[in-house]
């Protein structure tokens, strides 16, 4: 494996366990939420668990896309690129949507994002290099 695949595979493992952090986070946010304001919980204002249980399926997905977008590099099929390259697209107009609101607490929000998408940036970056190029031809003409 070239040295730039094989660090924009390790960004992408990084990605997944960058969602699964944050993840985790909003979890313990959202409990600490529940169980400090059982003032909202018991007037059966559910929007807290259903946003948590929202976040930790979305989550889910995108873990289980870095995961399998990663391995299929690491094998050089080149519709992993390409898709990696469309979902990242996606990830920069979910950062620009985030970026533009203004809702109280989500300069917090605003910033993990960035995270994640510089993460994604970089993993793009090292994917599209000649180096990698010539890796996903030779996997390609391998019949691979």
């Amino acid at each position: 494996l070239r040295p730039s695949m094989a660090t924009a595979v390790r960004l992408m493992y990084a990605g997944a366990a960058y969602v699964a952090v944050w993840a985790v986070g909003i979890i313990l946010v959202g409990t600490s939420v529940i169980r400090h304001h059982p003032i909202v919980a018991a007037n059966g204002d559910d929007r807290l668990g259903g946003l948590i249980t929202a976040i930790v399926f979305v989550s889910v997905i995108e873990i289980a896309l870095w995961i399998v977008i990663a391995q299929a590099c690491r094998k050089g099929q080149s519709w992993a690129r390409i898709t990696g390259t469309v979902l990242f697209g996606l990830h920069t107009l979910g950062l620009l949507g985030v970026s533009v609101s203004s809702g109280a607490g989500l300069g917090v929000t605003k910033l993990l994002t960035l995270g994640s998408w510089l993460i994604g940036c970089g993993a793009l970056v090292f994917l599209w290099q000649q180096p990698s190029s010539v890796f996903f031809a030779r996997q390609a003409s391998s019949g691979r």
